[in-house]
């Protein structure tokens, strides 16, 4: 990978990175510090498809959902190379996204961002009305996103972090760019970040969390947008339904597609 404008290959982060992949070969993600600033070293580790990932690319040559469409990157080097560059892409837009510290051959380094909010709105013990703003932050932060022509990839809790006062997204492995035009990514953007909602939300306050962070993104999205994800979501009448049926077998990710589309089917379409 080449040297970018603000990242150094020999730097002290540089210095840093190295010596903690020397420790630790086999480690994908290592934290480094320079100067009591912490960091993360992400390595080029060769991705391994399983059977979800088999499930979804059958599912989208069947129906052509992007939702479904597969975006595991088995060349390590090419999927690290792709993740900077739309990084920097993001970047140049005004997304708010980790700063890149160094890189090397098959390494880079991100300066920290914060703590995961899938962490951090999970936890009961903090007060309901600061982890809704966090879901808000985080929805109305990906509307804006989309709004600026670009998308993230797999825009789910996990890929996103909070420093105390504002949200940075990470994580941009999945080149859905490769696959679908800019219109289909914004469209696939909302349905994995709806999901991934219902996904993780589920259990006590939390099903109110994630209503609230449905409501907020879908009120701050464009009119295109949510007319595109109804026009997707009614094809997957006949999925929804046949979710219905066999609901007692559904595991943790079938039940999040059940109740993504029970949700957005209440939806109605937006006046011109």
């Amino acid at each position: 990978m080449g040297a970018a404008r603000g990242a150094s290959s020999s730097g002290p982060w540089a210095r840093s990175a190295q010596k903690r992949i020397q420790e630790l070969p086999n480690t994908r993600i290592l934290a480094v510090k320079v100067d009591g600033r912490r960091g993360w070293v992400k390595r080029a580790f060769p991705a391994e498809k399983n059977v979800w990932h088999g499930l979804m690319g059958l599912a989208f040559r069947l129906t052509k959902n992007p939702f479904f469409v597969p975006t595991v990157a088995l060349d390590a080097r090419e999927a690290a190379e792709g993740e900077l560059a739309r990084i920097r892409k993001l970047a140049s837009c005004g997304v708010n996204v980790p700063e890149v510290l160094a890189e090397g051959d098959d390494w880079f380094v991100l300066a920290d961002g914060g703590t995961s909010l899938c962490t951090l709105v999970r936890d009961a013990k903090r007060p309901f009305s600061e982890r809704q703003r966090m879901i808000e932050t985080a929805a109305v932060s990906l509307a804006e996103v989309h709004q600026k022509g670009r998308w993230h990839g797999r825009p789910v809790l996990k890929d996103m972090v909070w420093d105390g006062q504002g949200l940075l997204f990470l994580d941009f492995e999945e080149d859905v760019g490769r696959f679908l035009n800019p219109e289909q990514c914004r469209l696939r953007d909302a349905l994995v970040f709806i999901h991934g909602l219902f996904r993780v939300l589920r259990k006590g306050d939390e099903q109110a969390l994630a209503e609230a962070g449905f409501v907020t993104f879908w009120e701050a999205s464009a009119p295109d947008l949510r007319a595109a994800v109804l026009r997707e979501v009614r094809k997957m009448r006949g999925l929804y339904f046949f979710g219905r049926c066999v609901r007692p077998l559904l595991g943790g990710d079938g039940l999040a597609i059940l109740t993504m589309l029970e949700r957005i089917l209440r939806e109605r379409p937006s006046r011109p």
